[in-house]
């Protein structure tokens, strides 16, 4: 056994590991790997240079396997949640996991770098081996469980939610790991297909009993009831439909996670949002007369005073446009995503990740169509 330069730790050579494990044959064991003439290495730390695989990985496979796995997976693959006029999302640790399978070559871990009495700070790091790259990042969970006057009197149950609190943070952590190392266009079409797979699946007696479940889960678990889903909604559970459903997996899924509270995501709507400072005090272009300042022209070009929406803003009220139309199912997403885009090749998937002028101009499309159906009616 020797050092291995630095004096940091031992380098174990054929001749050393034999005088250990003697002159083993099996090459499971590390002297009969050595013995045999293969090489092993160990690592100590999250850093390593690249190395060379058997299978190299192929992009567009991954792709192929994470979204078929996406479209079993469905409503488990993101969260999110409406709260002063924007929307909050992102995705679950189940999403993460099927990313890192299907990445291949590459390696996760995770740390407890602190354990005070209110807190882990953990340090999870995604290893890629293939080219040798490796990301790390921190996550500080309180320990602040809710736990009723019988489980704070048993020892036993503080040690079992203690324990609970650290897996959710290293899950946590190791999840927004492979999310800040993988693409996150990858993980768009992963929670598209996702939705997609849903939505075409909500439909008739199949969406009945989902509403009727969804509305029994939020009871019976958070003390949610059906009027305060339908004020959430903005719509009577009656005229739920599919997207409906998939908007309210997600604010489950964000409350499963302990992303925000109830009494925050299901605040009463007695007073409208107020208007942020910054945008109150900033002048807005004057509409022509008799031309609402919402209003679009023929080319589906926005309008003046839009020209400050948010990249983010301007694809929620795609969104919600479609929601309006009635637009829920996978294919009639994409159809719309092309008609407004004026390429029938764009899928909404597409949309999501097209330039700003791009998605701007299908925006006004979209105004447009939803102006001349509420015409109609």
């Amino acid at each position: 056994m020797s050092g291995n330069g630095n004096g940091d730790f031992p380098v174990f050579t054929p001749e050393i590991v034999n005088e250990i494990h003697g002159n083993d044959p099996d090459q499971s064991s590390v002297g009969g790997m050595l013995a045999a003439g293969n090489t092993i290495q160990q690592i100590r730390t999250s850093y390593m240079t690249a190395v060379s695989v058997q299978k190299k990985r192929d992009l567009a496979e991954i792709t192929k396997k994470c979204e078929q796995e996406a479209q079993y997976a469905g409503d488990s693959l993101w969260y999110g949640w409406k709260q002063g006029g924007k929307e909050i999302s992102g995705e679950t640790i189940g999403l993460a996991m099927i990313v890192a399978r299907n990445w291949g070559n590459c390696a996760t871990e995770a740390f407890v770098v602190e354990d005070r009495p209110t807190h882990y700070l953990i340090s999870a790091s995604f290893i890629d081996l293939e080219n040798g790259s490796t990301i790390s990042r921190p996550f500080k969970q309180n320990k602040n469980r809710k736990m009723s006057d019988k489980q704070k009197a048993n020892p036993e149950e503080i040690a079992r939610q203690e324990d609970i609190t650290l897996q959710i943070a290293v899950s946590k952590a190791v999840r927004n790991a492979i999310l800040a190392a993988t693409p996150g266009w990858l993980h768009a079409r992963m929670i598209e297909a996702g939705r997609n797979a849903l939505a075409d699946g909500l439909t008739g007696e199949k969406l009945k009993k989902a509403i009727a479940a969804t509305i029994h889960a939020f009871q019976d678990k958070w003390g949610v009831t059906e009027e305060m889903l339908a004020e959430y909604v903005e719509k009577p559970s009656a005229s739920w439909v599919a997207a409906d459903m998939i908007e309210l997996k997600g604010v489950y899924n964000a409350l499963k996670e302990g992303r925000e509270k109830v009494s925050v995501i299901f605040a009463p709507k007695d007073t409208a949002d107020p208007v942020p400072t910054s945008q109150a005090s900033t002048p807005t272009a004057q509409a022509p007369e008799n031309e609402s300042a919402s209003t679009t022209n023929s080319g589906g070009e926005l309008p003046l005073s839009d020209s400050q929406l948010s990249r983010e803003d301007m694809i929620n009220e795609i969104g919600k446009t479609m929601k309006d139309l009635g637009i829920t199912a996978g294919l009639q997403r994409n159809q719309a995503a092309g008609r407004w885009t004026n390429d029938e090749a764009t899928s909404i998937a597409d949309l999501f990740k097209a330039p700003d002028d791009v998605i701007k101009a299908a925006l006004g499309r979209a105004r447009d169509e939803l102006r001349q159906k509420q015409d109609n009616e």
